[in-house]
């Protein structure tokens, strides 16, 4: 199985040492996990820079990924009491309902 290692959130680093065949490896299980919300409408460019070093102190030009994160739609969440009470054959005002949609500014 391949190794994942997860970089979250924006500008996280870290340093692997191996030989060359685990390092690929690892790379090969490179997860990106972008910050909640972060997209391309709010300027969800991120990059990713990888840079190689031998046990010599030689060390290699840097490699950027560029990634364009996309928006998804987020679903609309409910909220509602799970109990209204009101007298017989009288109206009955329904109160305490709330949709909430993630994606529009205002929450």
């Amino acid at each position: 199985a391949t190794p994942t290692v997860r970089v979250t959130p924006i500008r996280t680093s870290f340093t692997a040492t191996g030989l060359g065949a685990d390092l690929r490896s690892a790379l090969r299980g490179l997860v990106y996990c972008p910050a909640h919300n972060f997209n391309a409408e709010q300027g969800g460019l991120a990059t990713i820079s990888i840079r190689a070093a031998d046990g010599d102190g030689v060390i290699s030009t840097d490699l950027t990924v560029a990634m364009r994160v996309e928006a998804v739609n987020d679903a609309p969440t409910i909220v509602a009491p799970t109990l209204l009470l009101g007298e017989e054959d009288m109206e009955m005002a329904v109160e305490g309902v709330v949709v909430l949609d993630p994606d529009l500014d205002d929450g």
